[in-house]
């Protein structure tokens, strides 16, 4: 599967994820660090994702 992470905008493949929380974990992420997005869609974590996929995951950080 092929990950862009944003706003770096440096791509990954990373096999073997089939959920979002899956992904998140495999980048060091939590749920409330980023936002991940197919086929202009955002998922939410418990969604499936397939090999054949291109997600987007975008940092978000707070700005208090």
């Amino acid at each position: 599967m092929r990950i862009t992470l944003e706003p770096e905008n440096r791509q990954v493949l990373l096999p073997k994820v089939s959920t979002v929380t899956g992904l998140l974990n495999k980048l060091g992420l939590k749920s409330n660090q980023a936002l991940v997005i197919r086929n202009n869609e955002l998922l939410t974590p418990d969604e499936k994702i397939y090999p054949d996929d291109a997600i987007i995951v975008r940092q978000v950080a707070s700005r208090g």
